[in-house]
């Protein structure tokens, strides 16, 4: 069979095994979504027969799909999404990389309805795992059925399991990357594999998930410099490959800068911190490496583990099938001198045993920025390819008979044995469940691939062992994740009665005994605007303000909120413990005051709505400011003033230099009215109507980017009330107009546009 006809099996392989797994939507109607998550809250309820929800997708009902909703409808209206103001009184979107705007594959979403624009966006990912997956195999000399053994573990393996969220976009980026390196080994002055590598760098970028693209960028060049000392050693030849790939790395940084810059501008201006964890937060923990590997590679659920360590083992990224684990430890023995086997090993090591099972490089890694800006299991979804690739040589060896399967028999018994540790030491580390059906599980298959590993046709073979593959990883753990369209974020009369109230106003769902409405971001998708912020990053200022100042009555009608949703029908609920953790990291609100002097609306399965007929509009016109000199002492200001804060500003010393007025009497403000023309993501034109010179408060976020015009003549937008967006207007009737186009995202498109122009020339000269 020619190269070409076995490129073709692989991929009819791969269309229909995911046809397979995903018929419900082309079957039965339904729609690849985990909204019905909502279901199990009562205020989405819509009957008794919802599906319960496949674990582990609870953030892309939470913000993903918010967002391609929110990047659909921005789209439409032909303008590009910016801006996001429908959470934390507006927030960057693009700058946001998880929003993954510029992702390729997320055009499908974009243009076709949800149902289908779903579909064909997992179909592409799955696949493009596979293909690419395929092809560097291939490229390494590995026989065509081995390949899609091991393609379709690449596939359906823990990390694409979590096939909604960002990272996944980033897994075919990594397979298309080691191909590329391939032939850049092979082929040093030839364009193809530069190029590609390219190509996985710059989606991986657009794919959204910063963690997954340093941990990718690490692995990669590990191998890279390994696969390069060991074909070329470091002589002229090899350093001339390293500078071109460098030069193609960096006209990638170009093209993606559209991207990363605007990230990094909001990076900067966040409250995130570069690494989230600490040595107090990711505690060592002896032979974590057996259990992990007992839980990701064996089973789904069977392990619950304590305190801290429980992201390890939820996570799940690694996860691959108990057969290519077998197939794995039966190539790290009989195969070690394969020069593809210990590069892989020794990723393997580094990715998977050294950052959690060596205390001091545990210790390490747990305090150094970046490579613990979140959790360090992203590394483990690099270990379980890594061990898919090393199942693959063996599997190729078998295939050729080049060898006995009879090291498959020892790779059990290990693979036995670290079970054996695991039911050791469950009881001081960890809670063990359903250990019966575990060993019942493993014994089973591991008497199944001994028997399969020994047939003799090896079509049949590949068949048989690619079931099994499939089976454990894909199947085995439940991954289909959807249901019926009616499910798909459900409208209620709460909702339809936001949605009808004219004008520009916010709503907060508070929290009470784990329960509220809607989870922060949710909102986005009914296009409800909403005071919190489920933004991973968060602009640090805005951020700040609302976790000290939300519970003042005041400072709720200054942030323009008109509807509040109560759980249950209560009329007070009580300040959660340590309300600052419990909103930066939860993003959920307890509100520590009365709500009785607020109009109830209506009340619907056990919610209250109810109304604030003191919320300010979402712009206003002041006469009189404080000044300070620190923005210590401007947040200090907006808390001594707060119940002043419809009619008294605080600004900075610096802004108050572009001042046209002289602070005076609030009580007696002059004559003034403020009027909405127009109101998009990126754009807000006002009708300002004021008989003497004031300061225009608008209680949307500032951020560096927006760009104020007075009747067309441009002007400062300035940072008053410590947060939010002020302009000086002066007497008289004027249309004032902001814009959002911030000097990041010029610059950046600009560099990409540079980038893509510099591929040809690149072309033309190697």
């Amino acid at each position: 069979m020619g190269k070409q006809y076995k490129l073709i099996v692989a991929c009819s392989v791969f269309a229909s095994i995911f046809i397979l797994a995903f018929s419900p939507i082309i079957f039965k109607g339904e729609i690849i979504a985990p909204a019905n998550e909502l279901y199990d809250n009562p205020f989405f309820k819509i009957d008794s027969k919802a599906p319960s929800q496949k674990p582990g997708q609870y953030d892309s009902m939470l913000a993903f799909l918010p967002w391609f909703h929110f990047d659909k409808e921005a789209l439409k209206a032909l303008s590009l999404p910016l801006w996001d103001p429908y959470q934390g009184c507006g927030v960057p979107h693009i700058a946001n990389m998880q929003s993954s705007f510029f992702y390729p594959l997320n055009i499908f979403v974009y243009i076709f309805n949800w149902r289908w624009g779903l579909f064909f966006l997992y179909f592409f990912k799955f696949f493009l795992v596979g293909l690419f997956a395929y092809l560097y195999l291939s490229e390494i000399g590995i026989d065509y059925r081995a390949s899609i053994v091991a393609s379709i573990a690449a596939m359906y393996s823990g990390s694409m399991h979590m096939f909604q969220y960002p990272a996944s976009g980033i897994v075919f980026c990594f397979f298309l990357g080691l191909w590329s390196i391939e032939l850049i080994m092979k082929y040093p002055d030839e364009f193809k594999g530069y190029g590609l590598l390219l190509v996985a760098f710059v989606i991986a970028v657009f794919a959204g998930h910063p963690e997954m693209l340093f941990f990718m960028t690490l692995v990669f060049g590990i191998y890279f410099l390994r696969r390069l000392l060991s074909e070329q050693g470091l002589n002229n030849k090899a350093y001339s490959t390293i500078g071109k790939t460098a030069l193609f790395i960096f006209i990638g940084i170009l093209i993606s800068s559209i991207q990363s810059l605007p990230f990094l501008e909001y990076l900067h201006y966040s409250s995130v911190s570069l690494f989230r964890s600490s040595i107090s937060d990711s505690s060592f923990y002896p032979l974590s490496v057996v259990v992990a590997s007992s839980n990701n590679f064996f089973a789904r659920g069977t392990i619950n583990a304590n305190t801290l360590s429980h992201v390890w083992l939820d996570a799940e990224l690694n996860y691959i099938g108990l057969p290519m684990f077998v197939f794995g430890v039966s190539g790290i023995i009989r195969l070690w001198r394969n020069k593809y086997v210990r590069t892989m090993s020794v990723l393997l090591f580094i990715t998977f045993i050294v950052p959690f099972n060596v205390p001091l490089i545990h210790t390490i890694v747990s305090i150094t920025p970046l490579l613990d800006i979140s959790q360090k299991e992203f590394l483990w979804a690099f270990s379980g390819f890594c061990l898919i690739i090393i199942g693959a040589l063996y599997l190729d060896k078998l295939f050729r008979q080049e060898i006995e399967p009879k090291t498959t028999n020892v790779a059990i018994y290990i693979t036995l044995g670290l079970t054996s540790a695991l039911l050791i030491i469950h009881s001081k580390y960890y809670t063990l469940t359903n250990v019966k059906l575990v060993v019942i599980i493993i014994i089973a298959l591991s008497v199944a691939v001994a028997f399969l590993v020994r047939l003799k046709n090896n079509t049949t073979k590949a068949i048989f062992i690619g079931i099994v593959v499939f089976v454990t990883t894909g199947l085995g753990k439940s991954m289909y994740s959807g249901g019926e369209y009616k499910y798909f974020y459900p409208t209620n009369p709460i909702i339809d009665r936001i949605q009808r109230t004219p004008g520009h106003f916010r709503s907060i769902a508070i929290m009470k005994n784990d329960l509220e409405a809607w989870g922060a971001n949710i909102n986005t998708f009914y296009d409800i605007e909403d005071v919190r912020n489920n933004d991973s990053i968060g602009i640090t200022w805005y951020n700040k303000f609302v976790v000290n100042q939300i519970y003042e009555p005041d400072i709720l009608n200054f942030l323009n909120v008109k509807y509040i949703v109560v759980p249950e029908g209560i009329y007070y609920t009580k300040i959660l413990s340590n309300k600052e953790a419990t909103f930066s990291h939860h993003y959920d609100i307890g509100m520590g005051m009365s709500v009785g002097s607020f109009k109830p609306v209506m009340e619907y399965n056990g919610f209250t709505l109810y109304e604030n007929p003191r919320a300010f509009n979402r712009a206003f016109m002041v006469y009189d400011y404080k000044i300070a000199d620190t923005h210590g002492e401007a947040f200090d200001l907006v808390r001594r003033y707060a119940p002043q804060i419809g009619r008294t500003a605080v600004i900075s010393r610096e802004a108050a230099r572009y001042a046209s007025f002289v602070p005076g009497d609030t009580m007696t403000a002059p004559a003034s009215d403020v009027s909405f023309e127009e109101y998009a993501p990126n754009r807000i034109k006002m009708r300002v109507d004021t008989s003497s010179p004031g300061l225009l408060v608008i209680s949307n976020t500032y951020f560096p980017g927006w760009h104020a015009y007075i009747d067309g003549r441009g002007t400062r937008v300035i940072r008053a009330d410590y947060a939010f967006q002020g302009v000086f207007v002066p007497g008289g009737r004027h249309e004032v107009r902001l814009d959002y186009m911030p000097l990041s995202f010029v610059i950046g498109l600009i560099l990409s546009l540079a980038g893509l122009a510099a591929i040809p020339l690149m072309y033309v000269l190697l």
